[in-house]
């Protein structure tokens, strides 16, 4: 890991990376402090709000190796009280230097400094990320009727993106 965020002049070192699959994405959070893989993508904006990280999530087609744009994937800057969804996370681009199902190696970086909502921003970051395949742990509570169960399965499924398992709590259109 080397690399740095920059926002509104604030130098934070990224140290962490967490990469997870989800569907045909990867899901990278790189950051200043570690996070549990179970917490991405879901549980990042909560940590940010806590200040317990400062970093930048973002998506990675797992078939075409490139950063998924506006409307395809997540990308966030978490850099509390600065963060939101920036869509594009800015001017990003990606270098992927080695790919496997279980290793990524890359560096994404602003060729320039951004602007966003009043504030500026910029990073380069290198990581080495392993691909977390671990289950992900889901806790619902709450009824424990017939509807209340199904949609704890099919969330479950949806999280660990086990598309064939989901698939069957969804109607087919007609």
């Amino acid at each position: 890991m080397n690399g740095n965020l920059v926002v509104d002049g604030n130098v934070v070192e990224i140290k962490h990376v967490v990469a997870r699959p989800l569907f045909d994405d990867i899901i990278i959070v790189l950051s200043d402090n570690s996070i549990p893989g179970e917490m991405v993508p879901d549980g990042i904006m909560g940590l940010s709000e806590e200040k317990k990280i400062r970093g930048i999530m973002f998506s990675l087609s797992a078939k075409n190796r490139r950063l998924l744009g506006k409307g395809e994937s997540i990308q966030s800057l978490h850099f509390y009280p600065v963060w939101d969804q920036l869509g594009t996370i800015g001017n990003s681009e990606i270098d992927i230097f080695s790919y496997s199902e279980y290793t990524l190696r890359g560096r994404i970086y602003t060729p320039s400094e951004n602007e966003w909502n009043g504030h500026t921003f910029s990073y380069d970051i290198e990581f080495t990320a392993d691909i977390k395949k671990e289950p992900v742990q889901v806790k619902i509570t709450g009824a424990d009727d017939g509807p209340s169960r199904a949609f704890s399965e099919y969330y479950r499924a949806v999280m660990a993106g086990k598309q064939k398992e989901f698939r069957k709590y969804i109607a087919n259109a007609r």
